[in-house]
C-alpha cells in the first residue's frame, strides 16, 4: 500500500495528523523489535537514549535534535513515521532499508525512551527534593539573626545601666 505523502514540511505535518502508529504501548513484541530497529538505524546518531548524542555526531555530523525535549519530544507518531520513510534535514529516507512495520515499531520504541527519560527527570526532581529538605535545619530553636537581634537590646541596656551608674 503506498503512501501518498511529499517530502514538503507541509507534507509531514499532513502525516503528522493522519498517520496513526498500528502499534499500542504495551505490545512487548512491538517494543523489542523497535528496539532492535532503533539500534541498527538510528543509535548511531540519535544516541542510545535519543538525545542525538549518537557516535556519527561526536565525529562531527551536525547532530539531530533531542526525542526527549523541546519540539520533537512534542511530534504525533505519523509526523516521525514521515521523517523515517522520507528523511528530514540531514536525515535520510530509511523507506528503503526499514519495513514499514518496524518503521512503525521503532516510533513506539522512539515513545518508550521518552517515557522513560520523563520517568528518570520525575525520579532525580523527587531525589533533589528529598535532599533539600533532609539537608534543612530541623526546627532550629533560635537563628543566629534572630540571636543577634535580641541581644543588641539587652547589651545596650547593660551598658545604659553601667553609663548611669558612673554618672552618679
Amino acid at each position: 500500500m503506498p503512501l501518498h505523502y511529499g517530502t514538503s514540511a507541509a507534507e509531514a505535518d499532513r502525516a503528522g495528523l493522519e498517520l496513526v502508529n498500528p502499534f499500542k504501548a504495551g505490545d512487548a513484541a512491538a517494543e523489542a523489535r523497535g528496539a532492535e530497529v532503533y539500534q541498527a538505524f538510528c543509535k548511531v546518531c540519535h544516541g542510545a537514549s535519543g538525545s542525538g548524542d549518537g557516535v556519527v555526531p561526536r565525529r562531527g555530523y551536525p547532530p539531530p535534535p533531542s526525542f526527549l525535549a523541546g519540539a520533537p519530544a512534542l511530534l504525533r507518531d505519523g509526523r516521525i513515521f514521515h521523517a523515517i520513510t522520507y528523511g528530514k534535514g540531514n536525515m535520510p529516507s530509511y523507506a528503503a532499508q526499514v519495513a514499514r512495520e518496524d518503521r512503525w515499531k521503532a516510533v513506539l520504541y522512539v515513545r518508550s525512551l521518552q517515557k522513560q527519560a520523563a520517568a528518570d527527570a520525575a525520579a532525580a526532581q523527587a531525589a533533589a527534593r528529598a535532599a533539600a529538605k533532609k539537608a534543612a535545619p530541623k526546627n532550629a530553636a533560635v537563628k543566629p539573626a534572630e540571636a543577634t537581634a535580641t541581644e543588641k537590646p539587652v547589651a545596650g541596656k547593660a551598658l545604659m545601666k553601667k553609663a548611669s551608674e558612673k554618672a552618679r
